[in-house]
């Protein structure tokens, strides 16, 4: 573990990186940065989107960090072997439906059939990781702000459960904007992603290695599922999952849906005619608030830390 403190004096938050063993198999990487003096009531997680590890989200987790939050941001591609979770999710789906079934047993039991091994996983990784790295015995509620695909895995946390959150953001998220197929959402990840780096974007290059890192690190386990991990993205977007987890609004969760108006992988027309689509099925003002930026697209908080964390800011007062 390394801790990047600032010299005595200065108002600069500490920065601790390290891994987290998440099984005998797997390791997560995390970054946990405390400011100066913490403001905020709740803990911050950043949940990055595929293939993007914690650690390309330093900047930004310092960024709201000076703003008087502590912040932890983890990588969500671990290797928890699916045998062992076969059973749990059973029994967390079955709480889910309990739960929920008397709102919207149609939409519980649609999402039940949907969710699969590969999903869960993470969704399961970031409630581990919230129980044992940041509440550690408590039961305070944590603001999280998942990105891209990460914010499909916080909708599932957030739905399967809601009493270890606050404030939900969904950053550019998957699975707001309808079914456009793989081919056509993959060809625009990898373009969004290569023209960003060609723009001599540091940062960008630092994703994809930052990805081939913790692919190694995790040994064989990710080899020929490539395309199974690319594929959920499609599969929440083909989904309408958003359905059930805007049932607590009101009851347990605050939630906010970014989106920038030059993201390319979710362009903001798409994300605009799913909601009109949704809403003529479920009802207006059921999916929580929907913000506009206009930064430089699906990466931008990335690219824009002090600027996308002063939103946020606002969003989690």
């Amino acid at each position: 573990m390394k801790v990047h403190g600032a010299e005595r004096g200065t108002r600069a938050p500490t920065v601790t990186t390290g891994e987290y063993e998440v099984s005998d198999r797997s390791h997560t990487d995390f970054v946990h940065v405390v400011p100066e003096r913490v403001t905020q009531k709740c803990k911050v997680i950043i949940a990055p989107g595929m293939g993007e590890s914690a650690r390309i989200y330093t900047e930004p987790a310092v960024a709201l960090a000076k703003l008087g939050h502590e912040v932890y941001a983890m990588s969500h591609d671990v290797a928890l072997p699916d045998e062992h979770l076969e059973g749990i999710m059973r029994a967390e789906l079955a709480r889910a439906r309990a739960r929920y079934a008397n709102a919207l047993p149609r939409s519980i039991d649609a999402l039940i059939r949907g969710i699969r091994i590969t999903e869960f996983r993470k969704a399961l990784a970031l409630k581990t990781f919230i129980e044992s790295k940041v509440q550690k015995g408590t039961d305070e509620k944590i603001d999280v702000v998942g990105h891209s695909q990460g914010g499909a895995y916080v909708t599932i946390a957030a739905f399967l459960w809601p009493e270890l959150f606050d404030h939900v953001v969904l950053m550019n998220s998957a699975g707001h904007n309808g079914d456009v197929g793989y081919s056509k959402l993959f060809r625009r990840f990898m373009t969004g992603l290569s023209k960003r780096a060609a723009l001599n974007s540091s940062k960008m290059v630092d994703v994809a290695l930052e990805s081939v890192r913790l692919i190694r690190k995790n040994g064989g386990f990710f080899k020929g599922r490539a395309v199974d991990e690319a594929r959920s993205l499609v599969s929440f977007n083909a989904f309408p999952y958003l359905n059930a987890i805007t049932q607590t609004v009101g009851r347990h969760i605050k939630i906010f849906r970014v989106y920038d108006a030059n993201d390319s992988v979710f362009p903001h027309d798409e994300v605009l005619a799913e909601e009109r689509r949704n809403e003529r099925s479920i009802g207006t003002g059921r999916f929580g608030t929907r913000v506009t930026t206009h930064h430089k697209g699906h990466y931008s908080f990335i690219e824009k830390p002090d600027a996308v964390a002063t939103e946020l800011h606002a969003l989690l007062a």
